[in-house]
């Protein structure tokens, strides 16, 4: 029983440490978001869209995003949605485990 308990519990913290350097962004609109971008506030370009070619992210619905080489800087997030609308977070630091809620009052 013991080893059993123990195997969990190392479970558990693997599992934990595998989502350590991820935030979730969470679509708080009625519109599906098509293209979500994320970049370092200090560059002036958009990396690439983090959203495959054919997935969504469904209104109230959300997505993982992996922190890799996060510097700690502030982030911009940009997000276009079914109807081609923007919206766009600007100099956010972000905290690792947060939620992020894109809503209406983030649209450009």
């Amino acid at each position: 029983m013991k080893k059993v308990v123990l195997i969990l519990i190392l479970i558990g913290f693997t599992a934990v440490f595998a989502f350590a350097d991820n935030f979730i962004l969470r679509n708080g609109t009625q519109h599906a978001f098509f293209s979500v971008y994320l970049s370092d506030s200090t560059i002036d370009d958009w990396e690439e869209d983090l959203l495959d070619r054919n997935q969504v992210i469904r209104p109230g619905g959300s997505l993982r995003i992996q922190l890799v080489e996060y510097t700690g800087n502030p982030m911009d997030i940009l997000v276009i949605d079914e109807d081609g609308d923007t919206y766009t977070i600007h100099n956010r630091r972000i905290r690792v485990g947060e939620t992020i809620t894109i809503t209406y009052a983030d649209m450009d």
